[in-house]
């Protein structure tokens, strides 16, 4: 008896251990999809925050992130892709997009709908010009507000659009956006009683379940 349940308990934990192989596996080949189409964007760090009250967070644009665990602590994984079915070209800003703006003058905006998130690349990244995730709108009361083919809203309607996070120098031409339609961020970790777990953010409200 004492065989069978030991045998029992390691067919237990290889079977386990073999599905959760197989949801990262599943989760690391997604990795960086939609996001990778520009290799100047990786490595930036994403600033964002839903709704005023909202935590900020900075996000690094990496397809894998693993981050040390502290003494013997487990490390993380967080694994970050892009969840849309248009084009993941990046978008040429062709006029200066001031802080305070609230729409890009871009080359085209095919593919863009309200409410796809996107991601705004500056033309130089530096700790003061940093990459910010926002959220396309259309209102249509006026021109302004009403996406077009060479206009993309942002308006602080959607509660992703913080124009507080733009740098303060804004995103001047020869700046890009990456259409994500969806930013899904995971991170994978070892629980305390040895289970694997993962921390999603959801993009309808900012917030991260486990």
């Amino acid at each position: 008896e004492s065989t069978r349940r030991t045998l029992g308990a390691g067919g237990d934990a290889e079977v386990n251990g073999s599905l959760a192989t197989f949801g990262l596996q599943r989760e690391i080949q997604m990795a960086g999809y939609g996001l990778s189409s520009e290799p100047r964007a990786m490595g930036c760090k994403v600033n964002a925050q839903y709704d005023t009250s909202g935590t900020p967070m900075g996000i690094t644009l990496a397809p894998v992130v693993i981050t040390p665990g502290s003494g013997t602590a487990p490390d993380e994984i967080t694994i970050l892709y892009a969840a849309t079915q248009t084009s993941s070209v990046p978008i040429s800003i062709t006029e200066n997009h001031p802080q305070t703006q609230e729409y890009f003058i871009v080359s085209s905006a095919l593919g863009i709908r309200a409410g796809d998130q996107l991601i705004a690349v500056p033309e130089t990244i530096s700790a003061s010009s940093e990459c910010t995730l926002l959220a396309a709108t259309d209102d249509a009361a006026t021109p302004a507000t009403t996406l077009g083919l060479e206009r993309i809203p942002h308006a602080s309607t959607n509660k992703w659009n913080q124009s507080s996070l733009y740098p303060a120098g804004g995103y001047p031409p020869n700046s890009f956006l990456i259409n994500v339609g969806r930013l899904v961020q995971k991170t994978y970790s070892v629980s305390d009683n040895n289970a694997l777990q993962v921390e999603t953010l959801s993009s309808s409200n900012g917030a991260a379940s486990t």
